[in-house]
């Protein structure tokens, strides 16, 4: 319930208000540019809304949304440090659920990004998301440790998450590539309907 609530708070006070300038700057932008581009894709262009969107929710979510109370900041710079305990702790069956949802949930937190990234640069490339969602990744993580020190958020600081986050951002990439010809052939059919009339 407390997530719900906070979904739909966080879309009035800060997704609308993001859409609303995302959607006059992108519209000058286009109206600049309009001439240049080869064709309009629906699915590219609803792409750009809801990544626009990710941002705000994973900003919200990851840097200003309260963690676990802490008096110093927790942190891991050991890789695979943090993933190996959380499987240990899985086949000992202590906090299974927690370390579980800890792991999927690093994974799934980036797929978006990836498969988001795939749908609107359909051109782009196996190492260039994973670089991004690397980066992607950093700058949480960053922005986290940043946060933390001025007692805005209170979350942890781990490589791991970068490593998880990144995997998860290749498989965004890697679902967009399954989407994208389906997309193409909706495209595609439009297009042809409408030549025909």
């Amino acid at each position: 319930m407390y997530l719900i609530m906070d979904l739909i708070v966080v879309f009035i006070y800060f997704v609308l208000p993001t859409l609303l300038l995302f959607s006059f700057f992108y519209w000058l932008w286009f109206k600049k540019y309009r001439s240049k581009m080869n064709s309009f894709s629906f699915i590219k262009e609803a792409s750009k809304y809801l990544l626009a969107i990710y941002f705000v929710y994973i900003a919200y979510f990851c840097w200003f949304s309260y963690g676990v109370p802490s008096e110093s900041l927790k942190y891991n710079l050991i890789p695979f440090h943090t993933i190996w305990t959380y499987v240990k702790e899985i086949q000992i069956g202590t906090i299974r659920g927690v370390a579980i949802w800890n792991l999927l949930g690093n994974i799934l937190l980036s797929v978006p990004f990836g498969f988001l990234v795939k749908l609107i640069f359909s051109k782009t490339t196996f190492k260039s998301v994973l670089l991004g969602s690397f980066i992607f990744s950093i700058v949480i993580e960053f922005g986290q440790f940043v946060l933390y020190f001025t007692h805005i958020s209170n979350r942890t600081v781990d490589i791991d998450d970068v490593i998880l986050n990144s995997l998860g951002g290749i498989l965004g990439y890697y679902l967009g590539n399954v989407i994208l010809p389906y997309a193409d052939g909706i495209k595609n059919r439009l297009t042809q309907r409408q030549e025909c009339k």
